[in-house]
Order: C-alpha cells, then structure tokens, then sequence
C-alpha cells in the first residue's frame, strides 16, 4: 500500500517536471502570445522565472540549500559547474552560429 502511494508520488512528481520542463522550453523557443497578440520580453522572463520556482520546489530544492551551495560555489576550471557552463556556452554559440548559416 505505501508502495503504491509513494509510486504514484514520483510519478506526480515526474509529470510536473515534465510539464514545467515543456512550459520553459515553449517560452524560450516558440513567440509567446497572450489571447493572439505577442507578449513582450519581461513578460516571458517573468513567465520563465515562475516555472523555474516551481520546477525548484518540485525537485525540493529549498533557498537555504541554493543559498549555501551558492556561497560554497568556486568557478575553478575544474569544478563541474565551471566546466558545465563552458558547455553550455559553447552548445549555444554552436547552435546560435548553425542557425545563422542555414
């Protein structure tokens, strides 16, 4: 029985991400609208930014744990954050520079 209800927990869980995941990914890559007419910049960043605090509570990170891992945070060239945002970085100069020569 707690099996089954922890099971289906995850998979709540699971499909919130998944639905905030998709929100996130819509705003940044398709022109939002609102009732047909575009919305402006700030209202997508705003739009974004909620998705990302529920995504964040969903995962259950909490601000005291982004609070103390950021302040713990060294941008060494070693460090997975550091070489994660190189990546990321490069992925999109990649991408931004494939979409200008098609």
């Amino acid at each position: 029985m707690q099996a089954d209800k922890r099971k289906r927990q995850i998979q709540m869980r699971s499909n919130d991400i998944m639905k905030y995941t998709a929100v996130i990914n819509s705003l940044l890559t398709v022109g939002a609208q609102f009732n047909g007419v575009p919305v402006s910049d700030t209202v997508i960043d705003t739009a974004v930014i909620n998705e990302m605090v529920k995504l964040i509570k969903t995962v259950g990170v909490t601000d005291e744990r982004l609070k103390a891992y950021f302040a713990d945070l060294s941008w060494k060239e070693n460090s997975p954050e550091f070489i994660e945002f190189n990546s990321a970085i490069t992925q999109a100069v990649s991408e931004v520079n494939n979409n200008l020569y098609e």
